[in-house]
């Protein structure tokens, strides 16, 4: 599994990331033979001052070609971090139940066929 990982107005220090692949990975391990890549992107919205704090979204593409995206906010990115990775083991596990005919379907992906 491929964790891609985009960041706008922080900086990603090393032990924030190791912190982010390490729940990621703990969440998602099991599933990990049925993931593509997961990319994840933190955002601080307060632009820098004390205050509100940072929003999380992580888009978990599957190998069926489903895409499961969660978001998260929270106080500081680690808070943010840890209630995204629970929402996403709960999202992908979800996904891979429901059976593939009753998905919600791509429009961008579909083709119009004799025309």
């Amino acid at each position: 599994m491929t964790t891609i990982i985009h960041t706008q107005g922080l900086v990603m220090t090393p032990r924030l990331k190791a912190h982010l692949t390490r729940r990621l990975t703990f969440a998602l391990y099991r599933f990990e033979n049925r993931i593509n890549r997961t990319d994840v992107y933190v955002k601080d919205q307060s632009g820098g001052k004390a205050g509100t704090g940072k929003s999380v979204v992580a888009q978990v593409h599957l190998n069926d070609g489903v895409r499961v995206v969660v978001e998260a906010t929270g106080h500081d990115s680690r808070a943010a971090i840890n209630v995204a990775a629970k929402r996403a083991k709960r999202a992908v596990k979800r996904a891979l139940k429901t059976p593939l005919a009753h998905r919600r379907v791509d429009l961008g992906k579909l083709t119009m066929e004799g025309a």
